[in-house]
């Protein structure tokens, strides 16, 4: 495993704090010896040949931005014994992932001929928020999660029927048929997808209200 990985975090005053992470990574698997040692050399030699040899993948980009927005405890005028403006607090997770390299011809035996398409990068946003109330028994907090605040969609082939599967990369235009299309792309009138798509987008947004109470 080897790449570059770079941070910034830093706040901005009292009211805001930022977080942004970058990383380009190549991974390297697969077995570096021999299995089993062989005295007679030629059953050595064809262990060699035979035996596993390390696969790299291809570097995937990534990235993500935490951004925070928060009031302190004392922030704001004081009514029903409360700070209405303070101890409020609002939080973005951004992330986004470059498209990996898709294989569209996995039968074809000549790897100078195989047919290679990139699919659609990858993003979403999730979002928290919440208002501290100081009490005497200890510290209660309304809280809000939001999953998917953009309410992408994502589509998901690996839960298609096979001839669904097999009509949606026809429809596709890949460069090799002269097109710029991505695996993943759906949006564009002349890609089908199916009929049968409750399966194939399993990532709605969702929203979660909830109570904490710490002591």
């Amino acid at each position: 495993m080897r790449g570059v990985e770079l941070r910034l975090e830093r706040p901005f005053g009292r009211f805001v704090t930022f977080y942004a992470m970058y990383d380009y990574m190549i991974q390297s698997s697969g077995q570096s010896g021999l299995a089993q040692v062989y005295e007679n050399r030629l059953k050595a030699a064809n262990a060699e040949v035979r035996d596993p040899n390390i696969v790299t993948t291809e570097p995937r980009p990534r990235a993500s931005i935490n951004l925070n927005l928060h009031t302190p405890a004392d922030f704001g005028p004081e009514g029903i014994g409360e700070v209405l403006l303070g101890n409020w607090f609002a939080n973005f997770l951004f992330e986004w992932r470059a498209g990996s390299r898709i294989l569209l011809d996995p039968e074809e035996s000549d790897v100078k001929l195989r047919n290679y398409v990139y699919s659609v990068d990858y993003w979403n946003i999730d979002f928290r928020g919440s208002k501290l109330f100081e009490t005497p028994y200890g510290s209660l907090e309304l809280v809000v999660t939001i999953q998917n605040l953009t309410n992408n969609k994502w589509l998901n082939t690996d839960n298609m029927l096979q001839t669904q599967y097999s009509d949606y990369k026809t429809s596709l235009r890949t460069p090799d048929k002269g097109g710029n299309d991505k695996w993943g792309e759906y949006k564009k009138d002349y890609i089908n997808v199916g009929w049968w798509q409750a399966p194939v987008f399993l990532n709605p947004r969702r929203i979660t209200l909830g109570l904490r109470l710490n002591l």
